[in-house]
């Protein structure tokens, strides 16, 4: 069985708006106006997990997902052949990320 999700976010200000996308640390810019859709698969059961901070959105990805990106039906990224590693039970890949950052910068 193969598991998908997909997370629509809308620039809706005048400005461009920054998303984080991990575990691959891309950052993608969307343009004022223009909507953002980010879409996965793995053979593993997970969804992705969305996290606002002041203007920043992060979007963690799940173990065995790929990653698809495209701005108003444009291509911006296309990771179906890197996919996400496995964790250890009860590990999110944002618990591994603010993990991994945590003694750099007191948390992300």
């Amino acid at each position: 069985m193969i598991y998908t999700d997909e997370k629509r976010i809308l620039n809706p200000t005048g400005k461009p708006m920054t998303i984080w996308i991990e575990p691959w640390a891309l950052e993608v810019e969307v343009p004022p106006g223009k909507t953002a859709l980010f879409t996965a698969d793995s053979e593993t059961a997970g969804q992705f997990e969305v996290r606002i901070k002041d203007d920043t959105y992060t979007i963690y990805a799940w173990c065995g997902s790929s990653l698809k990106v495209t701005i108003d039906g444009e291509k911006v990224w296309d990771l179906d052949t890197l996919r996400v590693p496995e964790l250890p039970e009860g590990v999110t890949v944002r618990n591994f990320v603010e993990m991994s950052f945590e003694g750099e910068s007191g948390g992300v």
